[in-house]
């Protein structure tokens, strides 16, 4: 019965790590950083992209108000924003076609008679306008909370039906006031908007 040696296991797990080792370099060089390289078996398996972050929010509003949504998109080539009050009402979405590592700052009024509502606003970005719609897309999302006139916030979902009152609407966003500004850098709220 002859000796057994590590020899063998060692040299397997070298020709691993060499293989392991060539595969991160082609992945970077291709630059796909979906594609994750090192299980036990060697096998890749492609991961979503990382989800946009937060740059900056107006998440207390009234009506009339100036609103502002910021995202830095990191590798996505096109996102949108989607707002939504837990029912049946929702906004959008506005979609932007944007470079890779580009910050968005998606600026609109409220309604002057908006109604109190809670609003659900979702940023979804992917590799292309059609990638919105996949499973790979990424999310965000941020809580907007209009108030009254007295600066009572009112949960739509549930309370808006019974709280009517007359000459309001149920809107976030009001008719043709939504611009986006694109940039490289971290937004400045106070930069000229840029219609897209």
């Amino acid at each position: 019965m002859g000796l057994r040696t590590g020899t063998g296991r060692r040299d397997r797990r070298v020709r691993l790590l060499r293989w392991l080792a060539g595969s991160c370099c082609v992945a970077g060089l291709a630059g796909v950083p979906s594609v994750l390289v090192g299980t036990a078996l060697g096998a890749r398996h492609a991961v979503r992209a990382a989800a946009p972050a937060l740059d900056l929010a107006t998440p207390y509003l009234s009506p009339g108000d100036h609103a502002t949504f910021g995202v830095y998109a990191r590798s996505a080539r096109a996102c949108a924003l989607t707002f939504s009050t837990g029912r049946r009402t929702r906004q959008g979405p506005f979609t932007v076609v944007a470079r890779p590592n580009s910050h968005i700052l998606w600026r609109w009024r409220v309604p002057k008679n908006a109604r109190a509502a809670t609003w659900h606003g979702v940023v979804t970005c992917g590799s292309s306008v059609r990638g919105l719609h996949s499973r790979k897309a990424t999310k965000l999302r941020q809580v907007f909370r209009v108030g009254s006139a007295a600066g009572t916030a009112v949960d739509a979902s549930r309370d808006a039906p019974k709280r009517r009152r007359r000459g309001t609407r149920l809107a976030v966003v009001a008719p043709r006031s939504l611009r986006v500004t694109l940039s490289t850098s971290y937004p400045n709220p106070g930069e000229p908007p840029v219609r897209r």
